[in-house]
């Protein structure tokens, strides 16, 4: 139970005058209500992705409606159905601002960051005043221009592990600070770096052309033909 509740709670018996069963009603009201505030067991699914805009190749209907999904169709006619929308108008989401919004946290002002939750999933060495940041491993051509941003979702834990020794091993950073390149699955790594004396701060620009920065969001760029690595810069005043 919530402890604004507990305390109210114990006030309002307390202020009763039935000193004498005092333990015994707090204890009778609490395991009444206690039950309230205990989550049912669900199944979270989020169809990242899913969404599309009509193509003209399809009867200009959205992929997901010319789709044959009879699990799904069962699910919105026996369900409730509507529209939402993750952060706000103008802005389209990176997936896991998007999910943080879906589990109701505010992300304009609780959300630390994709970096820092993937660096505490994988258990990397961080600590506040660190820096984290999430990466991909991906292909680019002869020109440094980008030919795929997830190195065609096939790279192997085994590689990105090999990749990440080899940078972990040879790079050497042009300042006085540490950083570990740690691999996660597939072609996702979280680069984390620390300052022997001094913070860090988190409120840099994306590297990848596809995204911009808005705030603590990542969100993407529309109409943007830009295939090229950018250089990341700070974003504090």
């Amino acid at each position: 139970m919530p402890y604004s509740l507990y305390l109210s709670l114990n006030i309002l018996i307390q202020s009763s005058g039935y000193s004498f069963l005092y333990e015994e009603l707090l204890s009778l009201v609490y395991d009444s209500l206690s039950g309230l505030y205990k989550l049912k067991k669900l199944v979270y699914v989020l169809l990242d992705g899913v969404g599309d805009r009509p193509n003209p190749d399809l009867n200009n209907i959205t992929p997901l409606e010319a789709a044959l999904t009879p699990n799904l169709d069962i699910l919105a006619r026996q369900g409730v159905t509507g529209m939402v929308c993750p952060v706000s108008k103008g802005i389209s989401p990176e997936s896991d601002i998007a999910v943080f919004s879906m589990l109701g946290y505010n992300v304009l002002s609780e959300y630390p960051g994709r970096g820092v939750i993937e660096a505490i999933g994988l258990g990397c060495d961080f600590k506040n005043g660190d820096l984290a940041v999430r990466g991909n491993f991906a292909t680019l051509d002869k020109n440094g221009a980008i030919q795929d941003r997830r190195v065609g979702r096939n790279l192997l834990s085994s590689e990105s592990q090999a990749l990440s020794q080899e940078i972990n091993e040879q790079v050497k950073l042009s300042f006085n600070a540490n950083f570990t390149l740690t691999p996660s699955i597939s072609h996702r790594a979280v680069l984390t770096i620390d300052l022997p004396e001094g913070n860090l701060s988190g409120m840099i620009s994306n590297t990848d052309p596809a995204y911009d920065r808005i705030g603590n969001l990542g969100v993407v760029k529309e109409g943007n033909t830009n295939i090229h690595i950018q250089d990341s810069h700070s974003l504090d005043n």
